[in-house]
């Protein structure tokens, strides 16, 4: 099948076609897309050969069973342009198309079942309880015998519990269409080819192949956590609550005090599985543009200024644009795509206090109903800067969300 008979998004796979980049086909009369898949572990993958760490061929058969542990859609969302970053036929690919899995072809959405350690402070402070169903309370003795751990020194570490929360987790790989992707973007055609292809040099083959309209770039894609019953996705009449996070390493996993993304995706994470438990669903979707989209390298310059500096408040964005050249690089017009995906037309109670976010999802048509700002206690003194910055610079919009008791901007 060429790429000209790809119908993007159409109702169904027969239709819509496959996507199958050049640089990972044994046969490039099949490719439908430029680039690789494994976004930018393409490069490991690309080194273990090199390296001989490639120590038997793809198990064919293995590969084709692997398919969603949770069925999500189809969806209305799925048809025409309205999803331009991610394939949403993505998951059921080696499925849907067996004889090509020994030709290269790969699922590039993933849907598992996962389960999440909760902290039980955290779950006093939102509400959430045991209940059997969304959280569960384990330990060792409940795992199956050839699991369970043998010849402990200390054999009591059988009766420690854990708060369990089960949700489905979602990854999918980015796959850019490229004509929807320039729609979306309000940009002209073929610029995202000259761009990428000349003047970046990072995917020459989408000048050199211009009939293939799908890109695979190396980005890390979205990834989607949804709590509550998969059957209601999509249900008009079920409330949602969720969050839509950007990564930001050093205060996510690491607890740094320089912002306030941690304690806000915390509340976002806990409020949502609280919705799960009163029968609604509740959604995290966590986006890879770490930096505003410009990378840690950038953003930990950007730290470094601002302590030598005594940076302020009222310097906080501008700070990132006279050093670096940009403000934001973060691509909000596609921030909807994965929310499309899981047939999500509304948001009922959104833990953000972003315009930007509200107003891009909208725009998008996705429904913003109550924007909820960050609890006060859980900004760390540090943060102070950060979130007065993105004040005093419009970041919250004509939203009068801020419940903080006012301290000295220039503390921090």
């Amino acid at each position: 099948m060429s790429s000209q008979e790809i119908q993007w998004g159409a109702s169904s796979v027969q239709d819509r076609g496959y996507v199958l980049p050049i640089g990972d086909t044994d046969d490039p009369k099949l490719a439908t897309a430029n680039g690789n898949y494994h976004g930018p572990y393409s490069t490991y993958h690309a080194m273990g050969h090199v390296r001989g760490l490639m120590n038997g061929d793809p198990h064919l058969e293995s590969i084709r069973s692997i398919k969603p542990e949770v069925r999500i859609g189809p969806f209305g969302s799925w048809v025409g342009e309205q999803i331009a970053s991610i394939d949403p036929f993505g998951a059921t690919a080696t499925q849907d198309f067996p004889d090509l899995v020994e030709h290269g072809i790969r699922s590039t959405i993933t849907i598992i079942r996962n389960r999440f350690v909760l902290d039980p402070a955290l779950m006093k402070r939102w509400g959430i309880e045991v209940d059997d169903k969304v959280v569960k309370k384990k330990s060792p003795r409940d795992l199956p015998d050839y699991q369970r751990p043998a010849d402990l020194v200390d054999p009591s570490v059988l009766d420690n519990e854990w708060f369990i929360a089960e949700g489905t987790h979602v990854y999918a790989e980015p796959v850019w269409h490229i004509p929807t992707l320039e729609k979306r973007l309000h940009i002209d055609k073929g610029a995202i080819a000259e761009i990428l292809g000349n003047q970046r040099h990072v995917m020459r083959s989408l000048v050199e192949n211009p009939d293939l309209q799908i890109m695979l770039p190396q980005i890390e894609g979205p990834m989607a956590f949804v709590f509550g019953d998969s059957n209601n996705l999509g249900q008009e009449d079920v409330p949602v609550t969720g969050r839509v996070h950007y990564k930001c390493k050093t205060s996510d996993m690491l607890n740094t005090d320089r912002c306030t993304c941690r304690p806000y995706l915390q509340q976002g994470w806990y409020q949502s599985i609280a919705a799960a438990q009163r029968n609604e669903i509740g959604i995290v979707i966590y986006n890879e543009e770490e930096g505003k989209g410009g990378g840690p390298l950038d953003k930990y310059g950007i730290y470094y200024l601002r302590g030598k500096d005594a940076d302020k408040p009222d310097q906080y964005l501008d700070r990132t644009l006279h050093t670096y050249g940009y403000r934001d690089l973060r691509f909000y017009e596609l921030m909807g795509d994965m929310l499309k995906y899981l047939g999500v037309t509304h948001i009922d109670t959104m833990h953000s206090q972003s315009d930007f976010k509200k107003r891009q999802l909208e725009l998008q048509g996705i429904r913003i109903g109550n924007m909820i700002p960050l609890e006060p206690d859980l900004i760390a003194p540090g943060a102070y800067v950060e979130y007065y910055g993105k004040e005093g610079s419009g970041h919250y919009g004509d939203n009068d969300l801020c419940t903080l008791t006012r301290v000295d901007p220039n503390e921090g």
